[in-house]
């Protein structure tokens, strides 16, 4: 296989972020859009070991799963990419799709409560926020300095090196006993058993004391961040 090659498959399975991860041959074929079960000619962008990007020319038959009738605009305007897909199978993919994100991360031992569908699935616009929550406990801790040689302060936060290492400087909304504190990130560690450390002084926005830091591990802390 080599670059500007035309080839034919079968789309096997849908990405987040709208992409689609095919087998031909011996690679994996990555390309954008594609509905799984769907056939299609493409032409081959890039080629790496074991993998190839492709660019959809033709769709040559719909798939089984497309039972649902999309308007006549539909694959014209590019608003929407599978609405010929029911619904309810449109969450099923979704949830498919965010449970392969947090296995990937190696993130278990949570109850997911799954997608929330729109009570209207048509004639809204495309829109998307970005905004991360997390659940669990909160440490604190008093080293200096925070990433970027930042003097840390009152109202400082780290969060997870491994997979929560946000902008530096962004604000983490804090929710401790009910209570919620704008801080900031200004530190990534560890954190094996938490989902925010809070810098020193911060603890006595919720009426700890900063002296007492190894006594201060709370549960059912809510952060929020972009």
């Amino acid at each position: 296989m080599k670059r500007r090659d035309v080839i034919e498959f079968e789309v096997d399975k849908m990405e987040f972020g709208g992409t689609s991860v095919s087998r031909y041959g011996n690679r994996d074929i990555h390309m954008k859009g594609g509905i799984t079960g769907q056939k299609v000619k493409a032409a081959v962008k890039r080629t790496k070991s074991g993998k190839a990007d492709v660019k959809m020319l033709e769709l040559l038959e719909n798939s089984p799963i497309e039972t649902e009738t999309p308007c006549k605009h539909f694959n014209e305007c590019g608003g929407c990419t599978i609405l010929s897909v029911p619904y309810e199978k449109q969450l099923e993919i979704k949830e498919r799709q965010v449970m392969d994100l947090f296995l990937q991360q190696d993130l278990f031992g949570f109850k997911f409560l799954g997608i929330q569908g729109s009570p209207q699935n048509r004639l809204y616009r495309n829109n998307y926020y970005n905004c991360y929550f997390g659940y669990g406990r909160a440490t604190a801790y008093n080293h200096q300095p925070g990433q970027k040689n930042h003097v840390l302060v009152k109202g400082d936060v780290a969060t997870s090196l491994k997979y929560d290492n946000i902008t530096c400087g962004l604000v983490v909304k804090t929710t401790i006993h009910g209570k919620t504190v704008n801080m900031h990130k200004w530190d990534a560690g560890g954190l094996p058993d938490a989902i925010v450390d809070i810098w020193k002084d911060g603890v006595t926005y919720w009426g700890y004391d900063a002296k007492k830091l190894d006594d201060f591990a709370v549960k059912d802390v809510v952060i929020e961040h972009k």
